[in-house]
């Protein structure tokens, strides 16, 4: 199965280049122990914006934090058992993403936000019915940073959209390998130090097959 990912960033200062990439998995599922953390998921229970997501949505929250709270342990986890489960896919996204994880030091979890689970929300569901291709414009012709200015979004904000199996710890995965994207935006934004909020949004597809998945972040 073909996964699809594209990054945007901005801040009213600067304005960053689209950056898409692909990979291809065998069609079979990741399954591993998913424990979860119960310090962590009480925190994020916290926040109601945390409470009305899917449990598919929230379980991207969770590892997200996951992987910023605790990079190494995620790798030595998380990372290498999905090489074990899907070998061919080893290059020099994975290499790399490898030295990034080990070296990175632990980050500030991200609080749910309800703004921008809006934005992701609208934003997916508008890729999913009525988008031939991944984009940050609307389908009406709305530029990412115009959306993002008009939700109320006062400094910066970065997106990261994926489309491929509703399976949020490979969805998180992929986006951290970010394959064939120039610059590793996906990965860079997940593990961005700036940020302090996220929302998601999944969205199925008319195929009924894939699924659409908006990450919108903020240092507001």
């Amino acid at each position: 199965m073909k996964h699809l990912i594209l990054f945007l960033s901005f801040s009213f200062s600067v304005l960053y280049s689209i950056a898409q990439g692909s990979i291809m998995l065998e069609d079979k599922e990741f399954l591993v122990p998913q424990e979860r953390d119960r310090t962590r998921l009480e925190w994020l229970n916290q926040f109601p914006a945390f409470k009305s997501l899917t449990p598919e949505e929230r379980d991207v929250i969770y590892w997200v934090n996951y992987v910023r709270e605790n990079p190494k342990e995620f790798y030595k986890i998380y990372f290498l058992q999905f090489l074990r489960d899907f070998p061919g896919i080893e290059n020099s996204y994975t290499n790399s993403l490898r030295t990034d994880l080990l070296s990175t030091k632990p980050l500030n979890p991200l609080a749910p936000s309800i703004l921008l689970n809006n934005t992701s929300f609208k934003h997916a569901r508008d890729l999913a019915e009525n988008a031939k291709k991944l984009s940050h414009n609307s389908t009406d012709g709305k530029s990412f940073q115009q959306r993002m200015i008009e939700a109320g979004i006062k400094i910066c904000a970065l997106e990261n959209i994926y489309e491929g199996k509703k399976n949020a710890l490979e969805a998180v995965i992929l986006l951290l390998i970010d394959n064939n994207t120039p610059g590793v935006g996906h990965r860079k934004t997940l593990l961005d130090k700036t940020i302090h909020s996220i929302g998601v949004s999944f969205a199925d597809k008319k195929n009924g097959v894939d699924y659409i998945l908006v990450q919108d972040f903020s240092c507001d």
